[in-house]
């Protein structure tokens, strides 16, 4: 219980400005957020490089998974950021859509993709149904609210959809942007809760590195 409690809200803080983040994100302050994610953002380079996908070990899953199951219907990213995947995605001829809360990356990512969309994964500005496959790569443990985006990454995607979601395993990776930590159960127990999970496992986040991320893929009955 207490593992699903962190998974939702961690309880323990790395300082004051992860306790802020925290306690802001539970009350759902989209403006914070925004200015956030702004400053943020401001820390990385807005550039598109396939060797970052290659060396991604879960997005490099992602990739090999969706070219077996095929390219019909559509993908969406939810917390694109730079659009790495979506960008390999597109290459390959699927229809790619994205959806990011930062402003700037949704300006520099539609020079390079038509459908990037500014938008919160807790209020989605997509049709039900609309998507067959939905990611969330190093999303969940950012966003205001993990249950509203797993809602919403529901309600969006087409019965028998898959989601794949990874986030960071609590027990290798901690940081001050993350506002709920998850282990391999909290991560299946949350996802659960809104979708039929098929498998959680452990993997690295980089080529080279210990398994510090968590891997799961659900779909939608």
């Amino acid at each position: 219980m207490f593992d699903l409690e962190n998974a939702r809200y961690r309880t323990t803080f790395v300082g004051a400005e992860n306790e802020m983040l925290t306690q802001k994100s539970r009350k759902l302050d989209y403006i914070f957020l925004l200015e956030y994610i702004t400053r943020l953002y401001l820390k990385y380079p807005a550039l598109f490089e396939d060797e970052y996908v290659q060396n991604r070990v879960g997005l490099k899953k992602i990739l090999n998974l969706l070219v077996k199951t095929g390219r019909d219907g559509k993908v969406l990213d939810v917390g694109c950021g730079n659009c790495e995947l979506l960008m390999a995605l597109a290459k390959l001829g699927f229809s790619v859509t994205g959806l990011d809360a930062s402003p700037s990356r949704v300006v520099v990512n539609r020079q390079r993709l038509r459908k990037v969309f500014f938008g919160f994964s807790e209020s989605m500005p997509f049709d039900d149904g609309e998507f067959r496959t939905v990611i969330a790569t190093e999303c969940l443990e950012h966003v205001l609210s993990a249950d509203l985006t797993l809602q919403e990454m529901r309600r969006v995607m087409e019965p028998g959809g898959t989601a794949y979601i990874q986030v960071p395993n609590k027990n290798l990776v901690d940081s001050a942007t993350h506002v709920r930590l998850f282990s391999a159960q909290s991560l299946a127990q949350l996802v659960g809760e809104y979708f039929t999970v098929e498998s959680v496992e452990c993997m690295p986040y980089l080529t080279g590195e210990h398994e510090n991320n968590l891997f799961c893929i659900a779909r939608k009955a």
